[in-house]
């Protein structure tokens, strides 16, 4: 399992995992008006790396890149990972809660 740094009260345990198996290390909170998990990764060379959705559902990613600032929102309808590109910056991915199939909000365990 991959390091991760709680900065939050119950923030979800989300892995990330490099392009040869590698942990890659995250930090975890959460936005404070909104509620909802913030991943950081950091910049790596290896570049994709597979991020493990740990507390869904959830239902989109905005993803921003932090050093050049561009965003990016990705649908997760039913999706448990999402691979992202390392390679051109540090990223931090705002995960939105979905619906499960008792129609009740994820995330919030």
């Amino acid at each position: 399992m991959s390091p991760v740094v709680d900065a939050g009260i119950e923030a979800p345990q989300s892995r990330a995992i490099g392009p040869a198996g590698q942990p890659i290390p995250i930090a975890a909170t959460f936005d404070p008006k909104a509620l909802t998990p913030v991943l950081f990764l950091p910049r790596s060379a290896a570049g994709a790396a597979r991020l493990e959705l740990e507390g869904g559902p959830y239902s989109r990613a905005s993803v921003e890149n932090i050093a050049s600032g561009a965003r990016r929102d990705f649908d997760l309808t039913g999706a448990k990972t999402l691979v992202l590109d390392l390679a051109h910056g540090p990223l931090a991915a705002t995960l939105q809660p979905g619906r499960d199939s008792l129609g009740q909000t994820g995330n919030m365990r």
